[in-house]
C-alpha cells in the first residue's frame, strides 16, 4: 500500500494536491523526517510519482522542527491544513474537529497564513478569530485560485505577525525547541 493510504489516507491528500495543481497552484510537501532514503522511496512512492509528473509539485525530505521553520519562512505563501475527510475517517472525526495540530503553530512561527478546512473546527475557529488565513470548504476547492486572488494577503501577514506576538513565538520558540531536543536526548532508544 502506498503512503497516501498508509498515512492518513482517509484525509485524501493526493486528490487535494491534484486539484491545486490543476489550478496551476504550486504545492510543496515535506514528508515526516525519515532519514533512511530506502524507506522514504518505499513509503512515499505515490508522492514521488506525482513530483515526477508535475513540476509544480515538490516533495521534499522532512526536516526537524528547528530547520523546517526557517525553511518555510519567506519561501511559501500559505500553510495547508485542508483536510476534507469522509465518513471512513479512522482517526475519528471528533479528534480532528477538536485538535490543534502542531502544524498550525509551525506555520505561524514561520510567518505563513493558513488555509484550513471547516472540518478542523478548532483550527478553523482559531484562523478566523485571529484573521491568520482562510477557511476553505470542500465545495470551494475548485475555485481556490480565484478565492486566493481576492484575499488581502498583506492583511493576513499583519495578522500573522500579531498572532506571533500574542502567542509569544519570538520568546518561546528557541526555548521550546531546546527543551524538546533535551527530552529526545534523555529518552532511551526504542
Amino acid at each position: 500500500r502506498r503512503a497516501s493510504d498508509r498515512f492518513f489516507g482517509d484525509l485524501k491528500m493526493l486528490p487535494l494536491f491534484r486539484e491545486l495543481l490543476r489550478q496551476r497552484l504550486p504545492v510543496t510537501v515535506y514528508n515526516p523526517p525519515i532519514h533512511d532514503p530506502a524507506q522514504w522511496a518505499d513509503l512515499f512512492a505515490d508522492y514521488l510519482e506525482l513530483a515526477r509528473e508535475n513540476p509544480r509539485f515538490r516533495f521534499c525530505q522532512g526536516l526537524d522542527i528547528d530547520k523546517i521553520i526557517p525553511r518555510l519562512n519567506g519561501g511559501f505563501h500559505f500553510g495547508l491544513m485542508l483536510y476534507h475527510y469522509g465518513s471512513t475517517l479512522k482517526v475519528g472525526k471528533d479528534h480532528l474537529a477538536g485538535a490543534l495540530p502542531s502544524k498550525l503553530f509551525v506555520y505561524l512561527a514561520a510567518g505563513l497564513p493558513i488555509l484550513t478546512s471547516p472540518e478542523l473546527e478548532q483550527v478553523a475557529e482559531f484562523v478566523e478569530r485571529e484573521g491568520v488565513g482562510a477557511v476553505i470548504a470542500r465545495e470551494d476547492l475548485p475555485r481556490l485560485g480565484k478565492i486566493l486572488a481576492g484575499v488581502d494577503y498583506a492583511a493576513l501577514l499583519v495578522n500573522v505577525t500579531r498572532a506571533q506576538r500574542r502567542w509569544g513565538f519570538e520568546e518561546v520558540n528557541a526555548g521550546t525547541i531546546d527543551h524538546l531536543h533535551d527530552l529526545v536526548a534523555a529518552s532511551p532508544p526504542p
